[in-house]
């Protein structure tokens, strides 16, 4: 039986656009929300309406 080799999850590679992130929340750019059911379920009912041909060639 072949071992799994275990990934640091530090040593990831980021593209661009997920190193920004990770830079903004460094610099503590991001605020927390008050309302944080109704933002989630904002966000939920947004990504609901993406369609997903959308979503699907983004990955790919």
């Amino acid at each position: 039986m072949m071992k799994k080799k275990k990934r640091n999850v530090f040593e990831v590679k980021l593209d661009a656009e997920e190193q920004e992130l990770l830079d903004s929340i460094e610099r503590d750019e991001w605020k927390s929300v008050k309302n944080i059911e109704e933002e989630r379920a904002f966000a939920k009912a947004a990504a609901a309406k993406v369609p997903s041909f959308c979503i699907s060639a983004k990955r790919g």
